[in-house]
């Protein structure tokens, strides 16, 4: 449902997570998602902290599946990405803008990954 321009809300969502295996974690995700009525040709969204596990799970149920990383580690990557740029060059003061101003692109929705 579009609010404005721009500007989404998910009417259908659900949170999943658990402390047991990554199958019953598997089993748990999918099992919600046909309650909710997907199939393996829905779009599905999933907000996960980039582990690789997840993605191949998640891309083995739902081919079309679009994976978003949380903020927390996006921001977290961000300021690892500034460390390797002191440790090749950058001066400090250049390599913490530059994570601003990503940062802020990216908070914003004006910066993307192909």
């Amino acid at each position: 449902m579009t609010v404005s321009p721009g500007r989404n809300v998910l009417l259908n969502k659900r949170y999943v997570g658990t402390c047991l295996s990554v199958s019953e974690l598997s089993r748990k995700l999918f099992s919600g998602a046909r309650k909710m009525g997907l199939t393996d040709q829905s779009q599905l969204i999933i907000l996960a902290d980039g582990a690789r596990w997840i993605s191949q799970l998640a891309h083995r149920q739902y081919p079309k599946v679009k994976l978003i990383l949380d903020w927390w580690h996006l921001k977290k990557r961000l300021w690892q990405t500034v460390d390797w740029l002191k440790r090749h060059g950058l001066s400090s003061k250049d390599s913490r803008d530059w994570a601003r101003q990503i940062g802020d692109w990216l908070w914003r929705g004006k910066a993307s990954v192909a």
